[in-house]
């Protein structure tokens, strides 16, 4: 299922993985696994399914909790995704992610500050991604920060300019979703 999954081929993954349970349902680490290639085939609903037994099994399993606050964000549930969040950062996974998830959680809870620190944490990991500077110009203007927020305007049309250039010259690159656009 591993290797399926590494290679991108989710239904096969999905399968070894339920064949594995089936062969030994208490084995260890199986759900977070199941879970990522339910969520990469596009089956959300059983992903987070996934997810939640992988968590009951593990607390401190780095892709079970990135992934339940991942959904609790969508879902505008920041409370719900605090804890999953900060659960999944200590682990450093994917964290510059995991950071951009913080912020918008943080920016929910109307914890600016706090906000501000992760994602800018976040820009220290990838300072290319533009979903962190456009997120961090919605925190400037929130704190009446009018030049910080032109400043990161200005650095996420920039970059929305490279990632278009890219994508017009390299046809196969593949750049982030927009913001907002994430489930």
């Amino acid at each position: 299922g591993e290797v399926d999954s590494q290679n991108g081929h989710n239904e096969t993954a999905i399968s070894e993985f339920q064949k594995a349970l089936k062969k030994d349902p208490n084995a260890q680490g199986i759900h977070s696994r199941l879970g990522v290639a339910y969520w990469l085939a596009n089956q959300f609903d059983s992903a987070e399914k996934e997810f939640h037994l992988a968590f009951q099994e593990s607390p401190d399993d780095a892709y079970a909790n990135l992934y339940l606050g991942r959904i609790a964000v969508h879902d505008h549930d920041f409370k719900k995704a605090l804890p999953f969040l900060l659960r999944a950062v200590a682990t450093h996974v994917e964290e510059d992610y995991v950071r951009v998830l913080l912020g918008r959680c943080y920016i929910g809870l109307g914890q600016l500050e706090e906000a501000k620190a992760d994602l800018i944490t976040a820009t220290k990991v990838d300072p290319d991604d533009p979903r962190t500077h456009y997120l961090l110009a919605e925190i400037y203007q929130k704190l009446n920060q009018p030049d910080d927020r032109e400043r990161e305007l200005a650095l996420y049309n920039k970059l929305l300019e490279v990632q278009k250039a890219k994508e017009t010259s390299d046809p196969g690159v593949v750049t982030g979703p927009a913001p907002e656009s994430n489930p």
